[in-house]
């Protein structure tokens, strides 16, 4: 088993649906695959939202990002 080649099917078949995206409708798209109904996803989606942000600049403090370097990179990151 390699990390690119998970031996669960489910995952394989949630890979594709995921695209790599930050979006709610590769969430929604998704969530039969994990037994979550679009409401609990959105919900969990909304969640991880506002962890994000309400984070974000202490965790590029943490990181050592300089103020420009974290603005530059959050407008770099949609999640949608």
């Amino acid at each position: 088993m390699s990390i690119y080649e998970p031996e669960l099917p489910l995952i394989k078949g949630v890979l594709p649906l995921l695209n790599g995206l930050s979006k709610l409708e590769s969430c929604l798209e998704a969530a039969p695959h994990f037994l979550l109904s679009e409401n609990e996803a959105s919900a969990m989606f909304d969640q991880q939202r506002e962890a994000i942000e309400g984070n974000w600049d202490k965790v590029c403090d943490e990181a050592g990002l300089s103020a420009a370097g974290g603005k530059s990179l959050r407008l770099n990151v949609t999640i949608a």
